[in-house]
Order: C-alpha cells, then sequence, then structure tokens
C-alpha cells in the first residue's frame, strides 16, 4: 500500500545540510542534485516514528500502536541484544513537484534566490547588549509545499500512519522558536 502525502509549510524552514559557507552562513539548507530543497526520508521516517511513539504511550490500545511501530518502522536495538530490526515501510525523500521543478529550473536568473535567504540571530546578555561572537546565519528555505510517499505501508495500519502524518506541526530545526510551521496531509 502506497501513501502520498504533502507538506505544507507556513513558516520559513531548514533541514541543515551540515555544510557551511563560510563566513556568509553558518548553516546551509540541504539541496538535492538539482540544488532545490528536499527532507530526508529519513527525516521523515523518524518524525512519523515520534509520533507513533507517543501514540503507544497515551493511546488506550498501545498493544496496537507497539505492534504498528515495530512492523512499519522497526525495532531499535536495546542494550541487552543489541539487535535491531528493519521495518517493513519505505520512506521516500519529500520534493517539490515536478512542475515547480521544471519552472524553477527554467528560470533565467537564479532560482535560489527565489526560494532560499538568510536569517540572523545573535545571543543578547541581560543588560541588553548582543553577546560578543554569537551572530549566526542560516539558510532557511521559503514557505512551499513538497511532496513524499510511504511504500509498503500494510493495509491495516495505514489510518495509524495518517494519524501520525497528521500529528506533525512542525519540522526541521529551530522548531520551537518559530521555523518549520507544516502540516502534513495525504493526497487522494
Amino acid at each position: 500500500m502506497e501513501i502520498l502525502y504533502a507538506i505544507h509549510f507556513y513558516s520559513d524552514w531548514h533541514c541543515s545540510s551540515g555544510l557551511t559557507s563560510g563566513t556568509d552562513a553558518d548553516s546551509l539548507a540541504i539541496r538535492d542534485q538539482d540544488s532545490l530543497p528536499y527532507i530526508p526520508g529519513k527525516t521523515i521516517k523518524g518524525l512519523l516514528r515520534e509520533a507513533a511513539s507517543i501514540f503507544a504511550e497515551f493511546s488506550e490500545d498501545q498493544e496496537e500502536w507497539k505492534q504498528f511501530l515495530q512492523k512499519c518502522f522497526g525495532k531499535q536495538s536495546d542494550k541487552e541484544n543489541n539487535q535491531s530490526q528493519e521495518g517493513i515501510c519505505y520512506f521516500s525523500n519529500a520534493e517539490l513537484s515536478k512542475a515547480v521543478k521544471v519552472k524553477l529550473l527554467e528560470n533565467q536568473k537564479s532560482p535560489l534566490r527565489l526560494i532560499f535567504r538568510k536569517i540572523a540571530s545573535t545571543a543578547i546578555e541581560d543588560d541588553g547588549q548582543a553577546k560578543e561572537h554569537s551572530l549566526r546565519k542560516m539558510e532557511v528555505t521559503v514557505p512551499l509545499v513538497l511532496f513524499g510517499q510511504i511504500q509498503d505501508c500494510p493495509d491495516e495500519y495505514k489510518d495509524k500512519m495518517r494519524s501520525c502524518l497528521q500529528w506533525v506541526k512542525r519540522l526541521g530545526v529551530n522548531r520551537n522558536r518559530g521555523l518549520g510551521r507544516c502540516d502534513i496531509k495525504e493526497v487522494i
């Protein structure tokens, strides 16, 4: 069973590539081979696993949620038996639609200036002055819509996976500081 979904961003967001651009930015956004933004499937899987774990902890049908977690996401190794088990679901990268990619790439001017920008922040001392050497710049992606898919989700767990998708409301770095506000909705 395949579940197609769309991530609608309502604020700037940042999934880090782990790279910097020297003095220009301390953290660059992750990009695909065409320099366009995307969210790795493993990030999506981690967010949905976290949602499923919360449901498993607080739901009345805890055992069903635990079975769903283990079957779809796999079993992580523990201290005692150090063996992990892979889940059966495959999580694709979430990407721009093909039509949007084509439009951005056919634009003669740099499409990067349309979808990426840099924001700066600094730590403030108790006296209201900026803390020395604390200025940081981060490259963020403007609000847009990305699409992804979850493959091999068993029919009996489809509703639970949908609940997990709906649970995610923030994604990426600095979620607690206003970045990455989003909704994830199934595309029918």
